[in-house]
């Protein structure tokens, strides 16, 4: 079963959202492309899962509106981690 956490620290004038899950990860290929508008991964098992690749590169959209980065952690098998950090 599929979990997620979710994790949000305010440090230093600094707002950081850590976000993980441990679903199939993302192969470090396809890690620079899946802020780009309309991109989905090559290596998702069920291609009937709804979607047109538009919410990760709106959370970049909206993260880098308000000055934050947004950085990403995974492997293929072991899940992902999006950390998003707002200043303050």
């Amino acid at each position: 079963r599929r979990q997620r956490q979710m994790c949000i620290r305010d440090r230093a004038h600094t707002l950081t959202l850590a976000i993980s899950d441990n679903g199939i990860g993302i192969p470090a290929s396809e890690q620079s492309k899946i802020f780009d508008k309309f991109y989905r991964g090559n290596n998702i098992p069920d291609r009937n899962i709804p979607g047109i690749g538009l919410g990760l590169s709106y959370v970049r959209l909206l993260t880098e509106a308000h000055h934050g980065t947004i950085t990403l952690t995974s492997q293929p098998g072991k899940g992902t981690t999006f950390v998003l950090c707002f200043p303050q």
